[in-house]
This record gives C-alpha cells, sequence and structure tokens, in this order.
C-alpha cells in the first residue's frame, strides 16, 4: 500500500504544475481549485504516516516506540525539507527544476520499497513488511 501512495505522490509533483495553468485561466475556479490540490496534497502524504507506523509496530511490537519514531522522523523531514527546499533547491533549480528534483525523490523511494518487496530477505523490516 506504501508504495502505491509513494508513486501516486510522484506523479501528483509531475502532474500538479499542469493542473496550477489550468486552473489559473478561471479566476473562480482558481481559489477553490488550489485550495483542492492542496488539500489532495495533505491527504496523500497524511496517509503514508499511518502505513508507516503500521509497518513500525509490526517490527517492534512496541506501538509508542513506533509512533515516536514515525513522530520524530515526519519533523526532522518536514524541518530538512523545508530548510533543503527552501534555501537550497527552488534559488538554485528554480521552482519546476525542484518540483522535478522531489518527483524523482518519490520515484526512488518507490523503488526502494519495491526492491524491498522483491528481496525481502535483505533486511529484517522488509521481512514483516505487509507490502
Amino acid at each position: 500500500m506504501l508504495m502505491i501512495f509513494e508513486g501516486v505522490i510522484g506523479c501528483y509533483a509531475l502532474v500538479l504544475p499542469f493542473l496550477i495553468h489550468i486552473l489559473s485561466s478561471y479566476s473562480f475556479a482558481a481559489e477553490t481549485g488550489l485550495t483542492c490540490l492542496i488539500g489532495i496534497a495533505g491527504i496523500l502524504t497524511g496517509v503514508e504516516f499511518p502505513l508507516v507506523n503500521k509497518i513500525l509496530t509490526e517490527h517492534h511490537q512496541d506501538i509508542a516506540i513506533s509512533a515516536g519514531a514515525t513522530n520524530s522522523a515526519d519533523h526532522i523531514g518536514a524541518f530538512l525539507g523545508a530548510i533543503l527546499t527552501g534555501v537550497i533547491c527552488i534559488p538554485l533549480f528554480g521552482i519546476s527544476g525542484t518540483r522535478l528534483i522531489l518527483a524523482a525523490l518519490n520515484i526512488a523511494s518507490l523503488i526502494l520499497i519495491a526492491f524491498s518487496i522483491v528481496y525481502p530477505g535483505r533486511s529484517k523490516a522488509a521481512t514483516n513488511s505487509p507490502l
């Protein structure tokens, strides 16, 4: 399931500029449409949180440790993502280039998850993965 959402998020990042361009042509629909696009992105990334937490819970058997690890990783990732995107990527590569980099990172994540499913003996976490 996590693999599916990683692929959808990567594709969404590639399609998003085209959707924004289409919506910007309609003044009334632009505000509502952009709000919906942001909501969709939030839902897609929010769905990953319980999926990862479930995988960790099956591996550690302690929901408190799994929830803490997932929450910590989420906050650290948000901090690093905001700093790297705003300070490095957008000034160097622009918004379009940054979007492509982020889409590539999600697709790379999808590939890593796929390999952990195909070759589950490579890691202990992969053998307990419900994917």
